[in-house]
Order: C-alpha cells, then structure tokens, then sequence
C-alpha cells in the first residue's frame, strides 16, 4: 500500500538509468549514484567519494547490503548528478504523450523481457527460449509488434508490481491474479469485465489483488483508456466562492462528466461514472451497478459523534490510470487493485487539497485549533486513521495499518535482496504519512530505480485534445420488434462468445497411460461447453494455476501412495504454496480462490486402503485448502475392478455440475456431451487414417522412447545375470548387472529405482504381425497419417498429415519397443475392434465387452486376455496397422529398486527382480511370464536395456549415521537393503578415522522373510559377510515353509523383539524401512501399532497416530509394491473370486510394478487378525545370522544341502554370486511354457 496521491497499494515511480539512479537517506539527503561507471556525485552539500557499489543501511540493526539489480535497468531515469527529481510526484516517459516506441528501443525491451520470463521457468537458454525469441523478433521485424503469451503476460503483471518502487505493500506479489481481457473490442465488453473483476477483487470484504488487461497499444490514436483515476471515484463540485464539495481533486473531471450528460448529484461522496473510451472511438458513460458497490461508513471507537459527520470511503481501491509497459509492449487500459491501507484513506480526508475534515475532528475532539502548539492537526489525524481502521474491521472489510505493512516491507526488502540481489525502491514513498520514525521503514536507506516491467502514469485522456462532445451520440427510433430481434441476437451471440471463452485445463499424471486416455477423453466432453485443453502436468507451467478458471485432474498413484513421476514437481509446488500459505495465512482467500477444480484419482485395492488413491486424494485437499472451490468430491477408479465406469460416471456428473456453476447449461446440448463418453476414446476410423512408407531408418529404440515417453532414455548393456534361488526352487529371482558407461542420466543413489522398458516377445509380435489385415513389410519404416480438412476461402481442402507421437519406426519394431500388446485391451479399444468384425456373433460380443462394465470385468479377470488371445477369439475381425499404431498404449516402463551402491560400482546398475509367472486358460493353458522380468531371464548377455532412474527421497538412509537402522523385507524386497549395506560398508571403510571403535555408527539391523533356507535364502553368503564385518549389527531371518515347523513371519519377530525395537525407534529416533508386498506392509505395521501398545503404553488410536507422525518425519519409509492384474493358475478358479478380486486373496499375480513377487503367505494365513494371529514364538524358531564360514564352495551353482543343518532347518549351500550355470534351469522351466510374454 503506498503513500497517496493515488488512492491504493500501488504507487510508482520515475524511470530507472543507465547512468544514474538517487539514493535517499533517513536524513533527508539525497545521493545519485552513476551505476555504468561506478562513479558517485552527491549533491553540492553532501560530496563524498567515489564508491563502486551501493551499500545500504538500516540504521536501527546495522544491518549491510549491496544492491546490484539496479544494473540490469535498460531505461534512464529523470535524475542527474545534479538534481534528484524523485520527489516529483508524476514522471512521465520521454517519449511525448501518444508517440509510439521505436522498433530499435522495442527489441531491446522484448528481449530483456523474454529472458527475464524464461530464466523464472529456469529454461534460459533451452530450445522453447531461442525458438520463442526468434518468433518474438521475427514478429517485430515483420509487424512492428508482437503479442505476449497469457504465461508471459501473467509473469509479466505479477513482476511489474514486484518491481514498482513506491508501493509498501509488494510482499503479495506472486498473488496477484491476472484477468486477461485482451479479445473485447468495445467500451460495454470492457466495462462488464471490469464489473467481473470488482467483484472478484471485493470478495465479500475479503479483498483480494487483481488486474485486468486490455488490448495492448497499436496505433496511440486507437487507445483503450479509462478516464477515471479510480472505479469508485468521488465528484467534486466547484461553488461561486471557490469551496468545493466533494473531493476538489476530481473537480475537472466532474465537469466532463457533467458536460458528456451526466446528472450531478451535489453531494460529498457521489460516486461519478465509468468513462471508456474503446479503440479511439466515442468515450461511453457506464454506472457501476448497485450490487457491486461496497462502501464504509466512518465510525469510531470512543467517539459516537463520528459517525454523525457522514463521512465514507470505498472498500476496494481499483486504480484505472496506470499504462502497463512490458516487452516494450505497451497496456493502456490495465486496471489494478491491492487492499488500503489505514494512513491512504485517512490522507484523502486530511490532506487540504482533498476533503480537509482535519479541523472540524479537531473541533469535535475540543482540542484547540487556534495553536500549532497544541498539535490539533497531528491528533485529528490519529483519531481519523483509528477511525478508518475500526470501521473496516466492524465491516469486515480487509485493511492493514501502517505499522504491519512497514514490516512487512521490510521483510519483503530482504527476500528480494537474497532472491535478486536488490530491490527498488523510494524511500519517500514507502515511509507511510503517519508514524514517521516509529516504522521500520523510515531508518531503512532504498534506492530508487525503475525495471522492466513497470506501471507508468499516463496523460488523462480529456487532457490530450479529446473531443468531450464526442460521448453526445445521436440516436434513431427503432420499431420495438427490430430491438427485440436485435437483443435476441445479441444475447444468443454473446451466449456463444461467453461459451467459449470459459476455460477448462484437464491434468494428467500418469505411470501406464490410462490417467492420460482419461484426462484426453474428458477433455473431448468438456469441449462441447469450455475452451478445454489437456496436458501432462510436468509440462505444464505450474506457476500459472492460480489464472485458470476450472481445472480437471487424472492421476494415478505410484506404490505406497506416492505421486507418479510426472507429477512430482507439480505436487512439491502445491505442497510449498500451502506451507507459505498457511504461515502467511490471513483474513483473505486462498491463492487459489478463483479456481474451480475437481479431480479423478486412479488406485488399487491390492494395496494398503491408506494408499488407495492417496495421491489423487492429496491433490483433492491440498487445492482446496489453497482456496480452490471443489465442484464436485474426488473421484476414484479401482484399477482390479470397474474403473472404466467410475470414471465415465465421474466425467459425467463433473461436465454437469460445471456447466451449471459457469451458467452454460442452457447454452449447450448436453445429451450430445455425455454421448461423447462413448464417443471420445473412438476417434480412429479405416477412411480417415492411413500408414504410408518411408525411405528413412528407423531411429534408435532409446532415441525413440525417449521422444516417445518425453524424458532421457539411456541404453544399458546386460553384462551377468545371476539365478538367486536354487535349482529346486519352484520360483525364480534374478540378480542382473547393467553397464550405464558412466550416463550422467543415470545417477542414483540406494534407495532409488531403475525403470527398464522391457520388449515384448518374438513369437508375440510375430502371431500378431500374421493377423494384421493389409499390412505393409514387417521391417517397413512407416508413419501414421490423419485425413484433416482445412477450410479455405474457396472451399474445404482434406490433405493426409502425419499424427501421433509414434517415431518413425516399423510395425515389428512398434510392436516389440513401443506398443503394450500383454495387457488386456481396454473397452474402447473393443470398441473399436467391433467396427471390423465380418461376422456378426463376434462383433455383438464385443459391443457387449465395450458397453457392460460387469461383462467386461468378468470377462477380463477370467481370461487375462493379451491381445494375440482378443484376435483368437474373435477370429472375423481384421485389424489395419492404422488401429494398432494410434489405439494401443504404449509400453510402459517398470520399476525395480536399484541393488547396488553407486560408490562400489559407479559404472552399473544392479536390480534384484522376481520373475513373475501365471497362468492363462485357453490356448492349452500356458505358463506365462511378466512381460519385463520373463525379457531379462531369457535375453543373451549384451543386450542392450534401455534404462532410466527414478529418484525416490522417500526412501533413503538417514542424513545422521549414527541413527539406528530397522531394514523389514520378504522375498525380493531384499533388493533396496543390499543397496543399503553396500553404502555402509563403503562409508565405513572411507570414514574409518572417523568411527574407528564403531560407536559412532548406527546400529542396522534387517528381518528379512523367505519360505526356506534351502530355496531363496537370498545374498545369504553376502549377509553373512556383512555380518561377519560388523557392517549388519543384527540379521534376523524369518522361514514360512520350513517342513515340521510353524510358519514364522518377519512380523513374528519383530513382535517377539518389541523391546529392542521400540528403544531403537521411539528413545533413539531410529528410521523404520519396509519393502516388500502390500501384506506384509501391512502385517509389519499392525506389529509396530502392537509393540507401541505393549512398550510404550499408548492405545491404539496414540499408536497410529505415533506412525502418522512418523512417516511426517519421514522416518518411516515404505516401498511397498502389490498391484495386481487378477491372474489364474493352471487349476480351475471359480469365476465368482474373479468378479471381486481382494487384496487378501494370494495367487500368483503379475504386479504393474513387479519390483519383486510378493513371498506373502499361504491363502488360508490371510484372514482379519486377531491377537492369536502373533503367537508368541521362540527364539529357536527364526534364525538369527552369525558370521560363520561355510564349507568350501562346490562349482554347482544352486544349493547343496549339508547333514550339517543348524536347529532353525537351515541348510548351507554355495555363493550365490558365482556365475550361474543357466542352461539346465532354461530347459527344465521352458519345457512346459509356451511363448514367453
């Protein structure tokens, strides 16, 4: 909020130099510093010598620094080294009033600018910058001008207010919201804006900052200007004997009001009318509507004869005058509002060229006006500024004093000196017009400056040779059917117009595309009714959410209820914006109070109920506490079962609560939008696409994922893959090594995964090469094209162009690199493939599978269908290679947490993988394999992987190692802690000076669960040496299918251990780690809710809240993987388990994310858990690692049991690091499998 003339939190400033900028000291004294040569002159009385920075003071703490962003200013200021002109209180441009900008001077400007926005995005530099400046140049070159995008112009309004110099009130900067009303093209469409934005900015008292825009300058002949200072501005009536009543500042401005065929009220506070001027043409006179006027009646506390007095004052100050300079673009209509501050409106009152109430409070008050001595004037306007201060709190009215936005300055002040290293500003300004050297602000030495983007003054229009009478229009009679007929039109119009300027962002994040089909297919519904568009949400411009109007989100969640990768850095934004939101949290709304929002979230039952969902959850609360208005409640789609009709049931009811908050029901055919539901998916048709060849190579698979999936791929080289389980296993788990070279891409840290994007099976891609119908060579380099019409001036024009994100490439390599052709194809792409059956059993079953969600889910939970199995059973439908390459997804890369520590081997990558098997009916019921794992078992040494690495912060060792480390995992789940005790041991070896006696370091103890010793005691020998080197403190292995024994569970002993558990985590702030399926999460931590209980005392409601509180501290860590596909063994299975598929049912499963099989337990273990559920056990019963050495190791690969077995039935058997002898493994399991998927 600055100092007044101008009534607002807005006040400006003159133009920064290149030469010089002034330097106003709490004494008064001015400084002009020469910025280009470092030089300094002060005036006459003040010489100093010459310093090469400016240092400034605050001279109540002392406190020093250095301002250098006065160096990027590319425009002088009016002052000199003889003169300061900072007290001036308008300076205009050199340039006269209505002359336009140079083009030499506007590229200058536009390139600063386009720098400016693009290094706030941080892609300086980046291929979008370079390919935007050259638009921008090109476009200046060829027009004279060019226009700024909404994310320029919005970056651009929100930085002209950060870089204004007299305004107090900056701090909110980054909250101002932008209306960009640059497409009206009349006075009455500007002043309905105008109307809109008054009611947002007042908000029912809770005032929120604001600007509209309006079309920028072209010809300064054809301006867009308001004529008024401000929308709420008060008349002022000159009298015979020179009194005036009202406000004497808007005298002359009255008289033009009164002179275009305004009716003059004569009272004090009459509010004059809106005057537009559109284009150049004819000013128009417009009257705020009653509704929208919100006003203050004057009270005070102690005095009730105040309120007598009449006096009042506008809630909202919206300032109307300003030109907003950008680029070198130049905006003549942009009015802006903050929120007032008490000492502006107390000024108004006060000051003698305004309204003068000084004297007659004072007399009011009884104190003596006839003696300066008496201080009349300074407790008058006291009591004026406590006055406006009680009365807009009574009225509930946002208002802040003096005192707090000095503060507030101040901190403000040193934000920008640590984020840009200055900040302009003029201290004449900025000290408020009461309090003096009791704010902060009056001890604090500024210097005054103006950047790019800035607000200016302006001439008032009726100044620059406007002709008044012009407002005096003639009017003809109209027959009273014509303006029937003419408003009927117009209304229906601007029905049209107003539909289609209503916003609509649809969001996705996605890990296997189906958030993507979904956000893309809403999007086509919303359509109909909004000017929608979709867009993955790490590449859409985060910082711009607050100027959409309504945004739609799909997102699916990632393992234990984490965002998927493409909405990391969108969820860490809205985290940071709530934070800073609630800690600067006020009487006003959100930053997100203009929005509308509602989300779709995508989840599995197969994991924890507490991670169903979570993140689509997450994004729910976190916008609606930043203000955002939730239009209807989440919705959620359940991947094992109906998640298609959920979420057609969501879009749905999500289009029509839109439609009816945005008023556009009746604008639109809404049966036609819901109907898109069915229609949207089925875009591809045989007559509008096409494949053609081409005489090109095919690029690179990496090069091609990663344009595909649009993120850096990295090629990997197989170089050892090691069988983990002996040879009698009935199961498989793999060690495999993969050369990175050193790939900058590909650094990671234990704890992290390696995505690897798989490659579908020979034999697969071949049987669907030999159905595809009219398909060019397999080996063909192809593309896909789109028939489009183009309507020209003298018809329409249909040309084929290229579509799709597909790269170049052929149909054998789309379908083994690029395309998913294993998981069952969804119901809009039955849908499709009804269109092309020849006969007609098969195309009414397919209808069916795509319209009846139950018939679908049965269908596909019985069968586990891939594609190849879809065409055998519907043998009549004949498949173009168009289809294929635009309507199946694409394949999706699967994750696996990384085994290894980048310090030991810095040029691999190591990942411990369950090879995932399940059985499929039909086609002599085959034993498949996961389409990734079943690839890495199978493929030859040297083949190349393409790779990328997820970071995952979540699950990392903690900073302080001296903290105590509890490792839980079953099965594959080991892989995350091999990585774990490898850092260990290298650490300690490097900090051996360090921790010499070992007590420095943290203890680490791991539970690990698998069936017997004898099969998958995974890393055995590798624990044992850890062990064995004090790297392990304790190593507690827990076997579920021991012969003669009872099943014992990780959970088991750490229940039997809770003693030691609890002083670990709960005295000694250990970190808890737990990776494996989602039944031992969840299993682990109902024994950590039970070992809270037992030592510590709390109920259950204290222990879960305990472990909420510890995964807030993020000292609870969970990698947790368990979604499944419902998969049938080679036995029959009742189709009544396939209908609701349970996360407590244990069958072989395929995981989405098969980071490792699941271990689990038998399905009759998989009951609700009762205390019986925990027998106590003995310690005989689990076994506990000791650092023995076993018998030599023999050349075989796999186990070999010794007489020798400890008392836990352990037997021993060879390292399992040794080089595998995989050929009797292969012919054994292949034997009875048929083609590896």
């Amino acid at each position: 909020m600055g100092k007044e003339e101008e009534t607002g939190n807005m006040a400006l400033m003159d133009r920064p130099a290149n030469g010089f900028v002034s330097t106003t000291r709490p004494d008064g004294k001015t400084t002009e510093v020469k910025t280009n040569s470092g030089k300094t002159t002060e005036e006459k009385t003040n010489c100093v010598k010459p310093k090469r920075l400016t240092k400034l003071k605050n001279l109540l703490d002392d406190k020093m620094f250095v301002d250098v962003l006065h160096k990027k200013c590319i425009e002088e200021v009016t002052c000199t080294p003889e003169r300061c002109m900072g007290s001036q209180y308008a300076h205009m441009t050199k340039r006269p009033p209505g002359v336009p900008r140079p083009k030499e001077e506007l590229i200058v400007h536009a390139k600063d600018f386009i720098d400016q926005y693009y290094q706030s995005i941080k892609k300086l530099n980046a291929p979008a910058h370079l390919e935007r400046m050259e638009e921008v140049l090109s476009s200046i070159e060829s027009t004279g001008t060019y226009d700024l995008t909404a994310s320029e112009l919005t970056f651009g309004v929100k930085t002209g207010w950060r870089n204004a110099p007299r305004c107090i009130g900056r701090i909110h900067w980054s909250k101002l919201q932008m209306f960009d009303a640059r497409h009206v093209t009349t006075a009455k469409e500007m002043f309905d804006a105008l109307c809109k934005q008054i009611i947002y900015a007042t908000n029912n008292g809770k005032v929120r900052s604001s600007i509209t825009i309006f079309p920028q300058r072209t010809d300064p002949r054809e301006d867009y200007r308001f004529w008024n200072t401000h929308v709420i501005q008060y008349a002022g009536y000159r009298q015979p004997d020179g009194s005036v009543i009202g406000d004497p500042m808007n005298c002359e401005f009255t008289e033009v009001c009164i002179e275009m065929g305004w009716k003059a009220k004569g009272g004090m506070f009459d509010i004059l009318p809106i005057v537009i001027s559109a284009r150049g043409h004819d000013p128009e006179m417009f009257e705020v509507p009653a509704e929208l006027l919100l006003e203050v009646p004057l009270k005070h506390p102690k005095y009730p004869w105040f309120s007598e007095l009449g006096y009042k004052w506008s809630s909202v100050p919206i300032l109307t005058s300003f030109l907003f300079d950008c680029g070198g673009i130049e905006f003549t209509a942009c009015p802006f509002n903050g929120w007032f501050m008490e000492a502006e409106i107390a000024r108004d009152l006060c000051d003698p060229n305004r309204y003068n109430i000084t004297e007659t409070v004072a007399q009011m008050m009884g104190v003596d006006t006839q003696s300066p001595l008496s201080l009349w004037k300074d407790q008058a306007f006291l009591e004026v500024n406590i006055a406006v201060l009680h009365s807009y709190q009574d009225a509930g009215i946002y208002i802040t004093d003096h005192h707090s936005v000095s503060d507030s300055f101040i901190k403000h002040l040193e934000n920008e000196q640590r984020l840009r290293g200055g900040c302009p500003a003029d201290w004449v300004w900025v000290v408020p017009p009461i309090g003096g050297s009791l704010t902060q602000v009056f001890h604090q030495e500024m210097i005054r400056y103006n950047l790019k983007p800035s607000y200016e003054y302006q001439v008032a229009p009726w100044k620059m040779g406007v002709d008044k009478d012009r407002g005096k229009s003639n009017r003809r009679n109209l027959h009273f059917k014509t303006v029937v007929k003419a408003v009927r039109f117009g209304i229906k119009l601007m029905n049209t117009v107003l539909t289609r300027r209503v916003k609509c962002l649809v969001l996705y994040a996605t890990e296997t595309g189906t958030s993507e089909r979904f956000a893309r297919t809403t999007c086509d519904i919303f359509k109909h009714a909004f000017r929608a568009k979709v867009m993955c949400m790490d590449e859409y411009d985060v910082t711009q959410l607050e100027n959409e109007a309504l945004v739609l989100i799909v997102s699916s969640t990632f393992g234990s209820g984490e965002s998927p990768e493409q909405g990391m850095i969108f969820s860490k934004h809205l985290t940071t914006l709530r934070n800073e939101y609630e800690r600067l949290r006020s009487g006003n709304d959100g930053p997100l109070g203009n929005v509308r929002f509602s989300v779709f979230a995508l989840g599995s039952t197969a994991y924890l109920r507490c991670n169903f969902c979570a993140f689509g959850r997450f994004l729910d609360n976190v916008l609606h506490d930043l203000g955002a208005g939730r239009i209807i409640p989440v919705g959620e789609g359940d991947q094992l079962y109906g998640q298609e009709e959920s979420f057609r049931n969501w879009a749905q009811d999500v289009f029509k609560t839109a439609c009816d908050a945005f008023g556009l029901t009746e604008t639109i055919d809404m049966a036609a939008a819901v109907g898109a539901l069915v229609k949207a998916d089925v875009i591809w048709s045989a007559s509008t696409f096409r494949t053609t060849a081409l005489e090109e190579k095919e690029m690179d698979v990496w090069t091609g994922l990663s344009k595909l999936h649009s993120k850096s791929i990295v090629p990997c080289k197989l170089v050892e893959r090691i069988q983990l389980q002996s040879a009698e296993s009935s199961r498989q788990t793999i060690l495999v090594k993969l050369d990175n070279e050193g790939a900058v891409e590909l650094l990671y840290q234990p704890g992290d995964h390696v995505g690897i994007y798989p490659t579908n099976s020979p034999d697969l891609v071949d049987a669907i090469l030999a159905r595809l119908d009219d398909a060019p060579p397999p080996t063909q380099v192809i593309q896909v094209e789109l028939l489009q019409e183009t309507i020209m001036p003298s018809g329409s024009i249909k040309t084929w162009k290229k579509t799709g994100k597909m790269p170049r490439c052929s149909l054998r390599t789309a379908l083994r690199h690029y395309l998913d052709i294993t998981t069952p194809p969804s119901q809009s792409f039955l849908k499709l493939l009804a269109t092309q059956a020849s006969r007609d059993d098969d195309r009414e079953v397919l209808e069916q599978l795509s319209t009846v969600s139950q018939l679908y889910e049965d269908w596909k939970h019985e069968k586990t269908p891939n594609l190849l199995d879809v065409l055998d059973e519907f043998p009549s439908v004949k498949v173009p290679p168009s289809l294929i390459m635009t309507q199946l997804p694409f394949l999706q890369q699967r994750l696996y947490s990384i085994s290894s520590s980048p310090l030991i081997t810095p040029d691999q990558i190591h990942a411990t993988i369950a090879v995932v098997e399940y059985g499929a009916p039909g086609r002599n019921s085959c034993t498949r394999e996961g389409v990734c794992s079943g690839w890495l078992n199978s493929c030859q040494i040297g083949e190349i992987v393409p790779c990328t690495v997820r970071t995952e912060s979540g699950f990392r060792m903690p900073d302080d190692m001296t903290l105590p480390i509890f490792a839980v995992s079953a099965g594959a789940g080991i892989a995350p802690f091999r990585s774990f005790w490898q850092q260990r041991k290298i650490n300690k070896e490097m900090l051996l000076a360090k921790s010499a006696d070992g007590k420095s370091w943290g203890e680490m103890n791991l539970f690990f669960g698998c069936r017997n010793p004898a099969e998958d005691f995974l890393f055995e020998s590798e624990l044992r040496q850890m062990k064995a080197e004090s790297i392990l403190t304790g190593g507690y292995i827990a076997f579920s299918r021991m012969q003669g024994k009872r099943k014992v569970y990780v959970q088991d002993i750490l229940l039997q251990m809770s003693a030691a558990v609890y002083t670990g985590i709960v005295n000694r702030g250990g970190h808890l780690y737990v990776c494996g399926g989602t039944e031992m999460a969840s299993d682990v931590n109902d024994a950590l809710e039970k070992i809270l209980q037992k030592e510590g005392g709390m109920s259950l409601d204290a222990a879960k809240k305990y472990i909420q509180d510890l995964q807030n501290d993020n000292r609870y860590h969970r990698d947790i993987f368990g979604a499944k596909v419902q998969r049938y063994l080679k036995t029959d299975v009742k189709l009544e388990k396939a209908l609701k598929p349970k996360s407590s049912q244990k069958t072989a499963t395929d995981p989405v994310n098969p980071a490792a099989t699941n271990p689990g337990k038998t399905p009759e273990t998989n009951s609700v858990k009762t205390p019986e559920r925990y027998p106590v056990i003995r310690t005989e019963e689990y076994a506990v690692l000791t650092p023995q050495k076993y018998p030599v190791i023999t050349p075989q690969r796999y186990p070999v049991k010794t007489p020798e077995a400890n008392h836990s039935g352990q037997g021993s058997w060879g390292n399992p690091e040794e080089k595998p002898e995989e050929t009797k493994r292969k012919n054994k399991k292949t034997s009875s499998r048929c083609s590896i998927i």
